[in-house]
C-alpha cells in the first residue's frame, strides 16, 4: 500500500525541487564556482543541497504524515489493508458514533503518531537551515 500512496506522491516533489535547483544554479555564487572550474558534483553537494535540505526534510515528514493518513483512510472506508491484517483504519472500522470507546483510541494513536513525525523532522530542519528557526542568544 505504502509504495503505490509513494508512486503517485513522488511528482509534485520533483517539480518543486527541480524548480529550486534551476533557480539556485542561476545564482552568483554558483555562477561564479562554475566558471572557476569547480566540479559540479562539489558545487551540488556544497552549494545546491544545503540550500534545498530544510525543504526536503520538511516535504519528507509531510509525506510520511500523508502517506500514513492515506492508507488509514483507505482502510478504513475498505480499499486498503483487509481485516485479517491490523492498520489504524480496520482497528476502528467497526465503529459506533454513540460508542466514542470504538473510535477515539484509534483517532487519538493516529494523532500521536502523525504529529510526532512532524515533530521528529523539525529538529533536523532547524539545525540544518538556521534562518527559518527562532533566534537563540
Amino acid at each position: 500500500m505504502i509504495p503505490l500512496l509513494a508512486a503517485f506522491a513522488w511528482m509534485l516533489t520533483a517539480r518543486v525541487l527541480r524548480a529550486m535547483t534551476q533557480r539556485l544554479v542561476r545564482t552568483e555564487y554558483v555562477e561564479a564556482a562554475r566558471f572557476m572550474g569547480v566540479n559540479p558534483i562539489v558545487i551540488m553537494t556544497r552549494h545546491i543541497v544545503p540550500n534545498i535540505a530544510s525543504w526536503i526534510i520538511i516535504d519528507t515528514t509531510l509525506g510520511v504524515s500523508a502517506a500514513i493518513l492515506g492508507e488509514t483512510g483507505l482502510s478504513f472506508i475498505g480499499f486498503g489493508i483487509q481485516l485479517p491484517q491490523v492498520s489504524l483504519g480496520t482497528v476502528s472500522q467497526e465503529y459506533n458514533i454513540a460508542d466514542p470507546y470504538t473510535w477515539i483510541p484509534p483517532a487519538a494513536v493516529l494523532a500521536a503518531l502523525v504529529i510526532s513525525i512532524n515533530l521528529m523532522g523539525e529538529a533536523p530542519r532547524d539545525a540544518l537551515d538556521p534562518t527559518s528557526g527562532s533566534s537563540r542568544i
